[in-house]
C-alpha cells in the first residue's frame, strides 16, 4: 500500500514592512489609550475641583449665618478682617464649616496640589503642614471681598488662573460688570470655574454670550488671589 507523502509547508518570513505597520498599530492605540486617560483625570479634576467650591460656599454661608450675615472679611472678630491682603485668612476663619484643609487646591494645579494643607491648627500646635504655615501656597482658589448673601448671584470663590478682565495689581484686582474674565489653567481651559453666593458652580466663559462675570447688582467685584508668599 503506497500511502501519500508529507510534504513540509515552507513558513514566509514576516517582512520589515509588516513589523513596521504592526509598531504603528500598536503605538497608535497606546495613543488612543493614554488620551482617553487623560481626559477621564482631567474631567475628574475638575469634578473634584467644583466639589471643593462647593464646600467653600457652604463653609461662607455658614459662617455668615453665625456672625449676623458677615463673611469673613466684613466680620468685625475674624482675621480676616484685619488682613485684606491675605486670601488663607478667609479660609481659616472659616475652618470650623469646611470638611478639610485639603479641600483648598484642586488637582489641576498641580503647584499647589502637591502642596496642600493637612488640617487648620494654629499656634503652638501648628505643624509645617497645617494651613496656617502654608498660607496661601496652600490655596487654589480666590475669593471675593464684596459678595455677600444679598447678591445671591455674584461670584464667591473661583480658580486663581485668571488670565484678563480685570484690573489692579497685587491680591486685590478689580472684576469689572462689564468684562468677562479669562482663565488659563494647566490644562489649557479658558473657562473658570467658580462658585456663586446661592452655592451654584458654572464656568465663566470669555465670550459676552455666556454668564456674565458678576451680579448686575454689583457695580465691581474686587477678588482677593491667593499669592504666594514668596
Amino acid at each position: 500500500m503506497n500511502f501519500p507523502t508529507l510534504t513540509s509547508r515552507s513558513t514566509r518570513a514576516i517582512t520589515r514592512a509588516e513589523v513596521l505597520v504592526m509598531v504603528v498599530v500598536v503605538i497608535f492605540f497606546a495613543v488612543v489609550v493614554m488620551t482617553m486617560m487623560v481626559s477621564f483625570h482631567g474631567a475628574q479634576s475638575e469634578v473634584h475641583c467644583v466639589r471643593n467650591l462647593g464646600w467653600i460656599a457652604s463653609s461662607f454661608a455658614s459662617f455668615a449665618n453665625d456672625h449676623d450675615g458677615h463673611h469673613p472679611f466684613t466680620a468685625t472678630n475674624s482675621l480676616a478682617y484685619t488682613n485684606e491682603t491675605q486670601a488663607w485668612l478667609h479660609f481659616q476663619d472659616a475652618k470650623t464649616y469646611l470638611h478639610s484643609a485639603e479641600n483648598l487646591v484642586c488637582p489641576e494645579d498641580t503647584r499647589r496640589f502637591t502642596n496642600a494643607a493637612a488640617d487648620f491648627n494654629t499656634g503652638a500646635v501648628a505643624s509645617a503642614s497645617s494651613l496656617w504655615k502654608k498660607t496661601n501656597a496652600a490655596v487654589s482658589y480666590f475669593v471675593s471681598l464684596d459678595a455677600n448673601r444679598h447678591t445671591s448671584d455674584a461670584i464667591l470663590a473661583g480658580d486663581r488662573h485668571v488670565a484678563r478682565g480685570w484690573s489692579g495689581r497685587g491680591p486685590i484686582v478689580t472684576l469689572a460688570s462689564t468684562n468677562f474674565p479669562a482663565w488659563t489653567t494647566p490644562h489649557g481651559r479658558s473657562n473658570g470655574i467658580v462658585v456663586l453666593v446661592d452655592h451654584s458652580t458654572t464656568e465663566v466663559s470669555p465670550s459676552a454670550s455666556r454668564t456674565p462675570p458678576v451680579s448686575y447688582s454689583m457695580p465691581t467685584n474686587r477678588l482677593l488671589m491667593p499669592l504666594p508668599p514668596f
